[in-house]
């Protein structure tokens, strides 16, 4: 038996002598200082997302303690963790903005983000798996995938982004690790691959078994060390038959698993290798590959609030999880030797300002350094260039591609811009990219003529185009909205700019002042979500706002006839004569939900379509979304709508607002004339609670109107699973609290929208209108 302990600053030959006798899945580090010249398969990108309560935090506080970054233990509890530096987060005890913090393992370079469990901060979660090669997915190991669990792990899909599963709380009385691999296989459909095994587990001690180095971890904090010692003990079938059976149990489901994916392996399972003699080596090559690719998800156990099992999670990031150049962006190409970055967040500092948060993808970025949004074509300069340390930076020259860094000095760009090095670099990245598109028409036998191609006039204001070369990151639609009030006239602009720092740091949430009314609309992702943004303007920005009576963001759809428009627009503005002529057509279509392109639909009676110039489709776009922002019956937003393009001419000359303004046109009689109708938003509930509540709470949610899909039994409580319209669910939490006695907890998140009863819909206008219909 051996043991590994963990020091702030080890000294080289101990450093040395564990790298040298520890597993090769337990090769441990510290502090080491990145060079310029460090290859970026050094660094790793990663993010711990979960569902709420998981142990994101606490288990990010243990990396950061073990890795020598922190001096202490933070504790969610107490209020002093690193990640949850705002105030509201340490009142509450949860996670509301996601952080970012830098920290060195085995001579790798760590960038982690915590991101909230919440779904009302859920663009936190989006935002940055944008940004992200690979993540730490956390588990609940008493309950397995949750609710939120799926919500996350869908995001993450959309990436394309390898994960880790980290089953915590182990210690847990209820805590089983193969229902956990079943739930994951079940609920996620991915292959769960153990790598580290836990044999017994509980407040003090937490054994696992090391699948791949042939080794039993046993922590025991009965030592006092924190958790920074463990003993590593070879399993072996003279010591321990048991242990050693179970060992080659798993090692022959890896083995056998891993061969379809790689020919080291299969040469082992064709020539009968016997399963304790595959190398190490061979296991971790086949493993990094499977989990790069996505074919599998390896998974560890331990109990991060214990302080067991962090250690060979770390290991796992830096073995397993991809380095910048794996993920093998394909825009970079575009860019050749310049700088092209993502701006994924902004914070407003006291001290420092606007700050804002970068992914380095290709080239590097200097401090001083003049750079160009393409997003806003316009060019700002960088004050300086900081490495975050979650609420603290340290000033840094430069930063290479793979990095996420943060710069003060830009003051114009906002979450989702492409920023480079210069208005230059942005022309040849176009350039770049409309010769690739040009070639790859011309090899499918397409006829490429002048008006189709780019000219030097068109680039700038072709979404296509920047789309392809580095698209942003989808922003979830608002739920609720209220108003919201100044205390006193003089204090209006103060909230005014209150809300423009907060609607830059935060994408989901939307200001909108109403003429008619003369009130500011605030929309967000839910009560807390609009919560947290009050209290943030009284306690930062030092205005005693209130916010009006919640209110349900309705759609508006139609009832599922198509309509055919025509529009036409003759107007004169000074000496310029302006003639547009449109004909749409408008239809139902529920798998379109949010409008992006029209549909140009090419026949023989307008061949104008054919040759149509790009700024002239983009211009009709803008009109056609800025009509479906606003539908016919109360104002709102209409979804499921499907916009075809069926003719169009105009006059020489003719503006591109006036192209937009006649779309608009066309776009709006159609819907009215389509059978517009409301549609409610219906959300999904999980409910846990003990099974004395249960006929409680059921009967509670008949009154909502909810609709129970399924009642499970886990764990010695009761799951329910329902759908529920979200106009019910104002106050839920409340009253959900005083139906259980404070102990039931629920979550929710958007399922769809419904349309509503002629009732209901009568019952909403004649509210939104102040009269009966």
């Amino acid at each position: 038996m051996r043991s590994c302990l963990f020091t702030s600053k080890p000294a080289h030959l101990l450093r040395t002598l564990l790298w040298q006798r520890c597993p090769v899945v337990i090769q441990h580090r510290l502090v080491f200082k990145l060079s310029k010249s460090e290859e970026t398969n050094r660094i790793r990108n990663i993010g711990i997302i979960a569902h709420i309560d998981a142990g994101k935090t606490t288990t990010t506080e243990r990396m950061l303690f073990y890795s020598g970054f922190s001096e202490h233990l933070g504790s969610v509890d107490d209020g002093d963790t690193v990640t949850d530096y705002m105030d509201q987060e340490r009142e509450r005890g949860i996670t509301i903005t996601s952080a970012a913090v830098t920290f060195d393992w085995n001579k790798h370079r760590v960038n982690l983000l915590d991101t909230p469990g919440h779904i009302d901060f859920t663009v936190e979660v989006e935002r940055c798996l944008r940004v992200l090669d690979g993540t730490i997915t956390v588990l609940d190991a008493a309950a397995g995938v949750e609710a939120q669990t799926l919500t996350v792990w869908r995001q993450a899909n959309r990436y394309k982004i390898p994960s880790i599963m980290y089953l915590n709380k182990m210690d847990k009385p209820h805590a089983d690790f193969q229902q956990c691999l079943q739930s994951i296989e079940k609920k996620l459909h991915v292959k769960a691959m153990p790598i580290f095994v836990p044999v017994s587990c509980d407040r003090n001690t937490l054994k696992q078994i090391d699948v791949v180095g042939k080794n039993l971890l046993t922590w025991d904090l009965k030592e006092s060390t924190n958790g920074r010692k463990f003993d590593i003990k070879k399993i072996s079938p003279d010591v321990d038959k048991t242990l050693w059976e179970n060992l080659i149990n798993w090692r022959t489901s890896m083995v056998e698993t891993l061969a379809d994916f790689d020919l080291k392996l299969e040469e082992h399972v064709l020539s009968d290798t016997p399963i304790a003699d595959v190398p190490a080596i061979d296991l971790v090559r086949g493993l990094r590959r499977a989990t790069l690719d996505r074919h599998v998800v390896p998974v560890l156990g331990g109990s991060s609030l214990r302080n067991m099992g962090i250690q060979p999670l770390i290991d796992s990031v830096c073995l397993y999880l991809p380095n910048p150049s794996d993920r093998n962006f394909e825009f970079t190409k575009f860019y050749g030797e310049d700088l092209c970055a993502l701006v994924f967040k902004i914070i407003h500092h006291k001290e420092r300002g606007t700050l804002t948060f970068l992914r380095v993808y290709n080239g590097s970025i200097k401090a001083k350094a003049n750079l160009f949004n393409m997003n806003q074509n316009l060019s700002e300069k960088v004050t300086r260039l900081l490495q975050i340390y979650a609420d603290d930076f340290q000033e840094i020259l430069s930063s290479g591609p793979g990095t996420i860094v943060c710069v003060t000095g830009l003051k114009s760009s906002r979450t989702g811009d492409t920023i480079t090095s210069s208005q230059s670099a942005a022309n040849r990245a176009r350039k770049t990219l409309q010769t690739l598109q040009e070639k790859e028409l011309r090899s499918k036998g397409h006829q490429v003529t002048q008006s189709s191609e780019l000219s030097d006039e068109d680039s700038h204001d072709d979404d296509d185009t920047s789309e392809a070369i580095l698209a942003g990151m989808q922003i979830p639609t608002p739920v609720f909205f209220c108003s919201i009030e100044p205390p006193s006239t003089s204090s209006q602009r103060k909230m005014e700019m209150a809300l423009e720092c907060l609607q830059r740091e935060d994408p989901s949430l939307q200001v909108e002042y109403k003429e008619e009314t003369t009130q500011t609309i605030l929309s967000g992702m839910g009560e807390l979500h609009l919560e947290v943004i009050k209290n943030r303007i009284i306690k930062e920005f030092k205005v005693d706002v209130d916010l009006g009576p919640l209110q349900v963001a309705y759609r508006e759809a139609i009832s599922g006839k198509d309509i055919v428009q025509k529009e036409n627009l003759n107007t004169r503005i000074g000496n310029q004569h302006h003639t547009v002529n449109l004909t749409m057509a408008v239809s139902h279509n529920p798998d379109a939900e949010k409008f992006t392109h029209i549909k140009i639909v090419n026949s023989e009676e307008a061949p104008s379509l054919q040759t149509i110039r790009r700024k002239y489709i983009k211009a009709i776009e803008n009109g056609v979304k800025a009509a479906l922002s606003g539908g016919p019956v109360l104002g709102y937003p209409v979804i499921d709508v499907e916009v075809s393009l069926l003719d169009f001419s105009m006059m020489r000359g003719t503006s591109l607002p006036m192209i937009s303004a006649c779309a608009s046109q066309c776009v709006r009689h159609a819907l009215e004339q389509a059978g517009p109708k409301l549609q409610e938003p219906f959300m999904k509930v999980e409910i846990s609670t003990e099974e004395e509540w249960l006929s409680n709470i059921l009967k509670d949610l008949s009154m909502r109107r909810g609709e129970v899909e399924s009642i499970h039994y886990r764990d010695g409580v009761r799951l329910i699973e329902v759908l529920v319209p979200l106009v019910k669910l104002r106050g839920y939490s409340s009253d959900l609290r005083r139906i259980s006695s404070g102990s039931a907890t629920f979550v929710m998140e958007l399922a769809t929208f419904r349309d509503l009863s002629f009732e209901e819909e009568k019952k909403v206008i004649d509210k939104a209108t102040g009269f009966s219909s």
